[in-house]
C-alpha cells in the first residue's frame, strides 16, 4: 500500500473527523469523531518523520526530523491558543470548523 497513500488517508479521515466534531450534538456522535481523530492523528505523526526520511538524503534526514518534530510541537501549542481565542470569541463550533478546513488544506 505505501506510506504516502496511507498518510493522505489519515488526514482525509481527520478532516472527516473535524467536521464531524463540528456538526455533532449527540455524545455517540462525538465519541465517534473523537476515536476517529485520535486514530488518525497517531498516524501521521507517526508516517510524516518517515515518509521524510524515504524523500530526504542521509545528511539531511536528522535535521528534517527535528525541524518536524519542533514544528509539530509548535503547531499543537499555537493551535490550542487560536482555538481557545476562536471558540472564545465566535462559540465553540467555529473552532471546529477551522480545525477541518485546515486538516482538509493540509490533503
Amino acid at each position: 500500500l505505501g506510506r504516502r497513500p496511507v498518510l493522505m488517508c489519515a488526514h482525509a479521515v481527520a478532516a472527516i473527523a473535524f467536521t464531524m466534531l463540528a456538526s455533532s450534538f449527540k455524545f455517540a456522535f462525538l465519541a465517534a469523531a473523537a476515536a476517529m481523530l485520535g486514530l488518525t492523528s497517531n498516524i501521521s505523526r507517526v508516517l510524516g518523520p518517515l515518509l521524510v526520511s524515504d524523500l530526504s538524503t542521509p545528511v539531511n534526514c536528522a535535521h528534517t526530523v527535528k525541524r518536524i518534530s519542533i514544528m509539530s510541537v509548535s503547531g499543537k501549542m499555537l493551535g490550542v491558543l487560536l482555538a481557545g481565542a476562536a471558540a472564545t470569541a465566535y462559540g465553540g463550533r467555529v473552532a471546529m470548523v477551522l480545525q477541518a478546513t485546515l486538516a482538509a488544506a493540509g490533503l
